[in-house]
């Protein structure tokens, strides 16, 4: 699975927005940005729990640290700890 995307705002490649496919359909946590609201938010973070963990999971064991804000962390923004 590839889950690492170009967030077009990074610089120096220690931040990155990660996406990703469930049944060939991009999934997207907030479909109308930071103006997604809470309900659609709750509803495709249920409907995406399990692929959520298992990218957590791996982008962790990478070294990433997902943001704690809860809007970036829908968003899968996280940041490469050195």
């Amino acid at each position: 699975m590839d889950i690492f995307g170009s967030n077009g705002h990074d610089i120096d490649g220690t931040h990155v927005d990660v996406s990703f496919l469930i049944n060939g359909r991009r999934m997207r946590m907030l479909p109308l940005g930071v103006f997604t609201p809470l309900f659609w938010q709750q509803h495709r973070t249920r409907k995406c729990a399990v692929s959520l963990a298992q990218i957590q999971a791996a982008l962790r064991e990478e070294g990433f640290q997902i943001h704690r804000n809860a809007t970036e962390s829908l968003q899968i923004h996280c940041d490469y700890i050195l």
